[in-house]
């Protein structure tokens, strides 16, 4: 029930062994004659990793002794029967199982825009694409119970580095070619996910306030973020791969602040206030510039 401050080491470590996985795809195509320029897709898929590498925080690795007697060989006591925890290898480990689901779905529609109007010039590409990952369950050790973090934005304790997905991810693009001028709006969407699947907030089945596991919100707030690019190229020669080619982006383009995702720390998850595998800490941001091709 204390709290020791204790010298961690990290790294790698020669007692690993190579990771195995296999992965199952299916899907469907469809380009429907009747429209033509549309196809759509779906794809369900399956990730299963055995002994996959990973860092564990010191104290998750006290936790999995103290819960499972597993990775106690890790932890240092300061003598026979102490329970002063003097020194932790925490190291990269093997976990002994990970499993994924989910679907990929993708719609992609190309038109002239002459069919339009014949006035018109150019072309137009529309494409969204979602993700949703129904099952990323991490299970230690035979031992231990396994956990499924679908749904999870917050750090994932168990699977280390591993992150989960929310609930779904959607992105989405619009492009305009006509000659050598291209621009391309996009926007990326990140649903609303759970903070941790091993906690329970106000907006979960079962809350009480008194029980251990209890959290003022289990929720991890969505967030949308647009951006734009443009490019135009400027022949120099005679020939089309000679050309001078003027480019720029704003990226965030709103300068959407990410939500608040408290990380792990200490090798478990972020050390940063939100999660930035999904969201953009950086704010809204520009380039321009010139590329030269002869």
């Amino acid at each position: 029930g204390g709290n020791d401050w204790t010298p961690v080491l990290n790294g790698g470590s020669f007692a690993l062994k190579p990771e195995k996985a296999d992965t199952t795809t299916a899907g469907v195509v469809l380009q429907p004659s009747f429209i033509p320029g549309l196809r759509l897709s779906a794809d369900w898929y399956q990730i299963k990793i055995a002994d996959a590498v990973t860092i564990l925080s010191a104290q998750r690795i006290v936790d999995f002794c103290d819960d499972y007697d597993i990775f106690c060989d890790r932890i240092t006591y300061g003598a026979a029967g102490a329970t002063d925890i003097t020194f932790i290898d925490a190291r990269q480990v093997n976990l002994a199982k990970m499993t994924l689901r989910g679907f990929d779905f993708e719609v992609d529609y190309s038109m002239r825009l002459s069919d339009v109007m014949e006035e018109l010039d150019g072309s137009l590409n529309a494409r969204l694409l979602a993700n949703r990952q129904y099952d990323f369950i991490s299970q230690p050790n035979p031992e231990a119970p396994p956990i499924n973090y679908a749904g999870q934005t917050g750090p994932v304790a168990d699977g280390g580095d591993f992150n989960t997905s929310p609930p779904w991810m959607w992105s989405a693009f619009l492009t305009y070619q006509n000659g050598g001028f291209n621009t391309t709006f996009s926007w990326r969407r990140i649903s609303e996910g759970i903070y941790n699947v091993n906690r329970i907030g106000p907006e979960d089945e079962g809350y009480d306030p008194t029980i251990e596991n209890s959290i003022n919100t289990n929720r991890v707030k969505g967030a949308s973020y647009f951006n734009i690019a443009m490019t135009y190229q400027i022949p120099i020669g005679n020939g089309d791969e000679q050309h001078v080619e003027v480019f720029g982006a704003i990226d965030n383009l709103f300068d959407r602040k990410p939500p608040v995702a408290p990380g792990g720390g200490s090798g478990a998850g972020s050390n940063s206030p939100t999660n930035p595998v999904f969201f953009d800490t950086f704010g809204s941001r520009f380039r321009a510039g010139l590329r030269v091709r002869y």
